[in-house]
């Protein structure tokens, strides 16, 4: 087996040739072929280099923090009124 990064365990060509090979597929083009090729990146990933994992969770969590759920927001829908027409069959569950 060829020698890989020692912290990543499936960079080696045999590694992915074996892991394509469980899902039934030769290559990674044919992995993503049904994938349009207009959506694909047609260049290599830039990536500007490598930071430690404290780093990285750090700018992650300050991205995170970022993000509003339904929690964070006063909530009224329908302000608490809601049809009571009986012809409805739905009408029961608001009863």
């Amino acid at each position: 087996m060829s020698k890989s990064h020692p912290f990543i365990p499936n960079t080696s060509q045999e590694l992915r040739m074996k892991m394509l090979e469980a899902i039934g597929v030769a290559t990674i083009d044919e992995l993503y072929s049904d994938i349009p090729r207009e959506v694909l990146l047609n260049r290599p990933l830039k990536v500007d280099g490598f930071y430690p994992e404290q780093e990285v969770r750090s700018k992650i969590e300050q991205l995170l923090s970022k993000n509003k759920s339904a929690a964070d927001y006063d909530m009224f829908l329908g302000a608490g009124k809601s049809p009571r027409d009986s012809s409805k069959p739905s009408s029961n569950l608001n009863q």
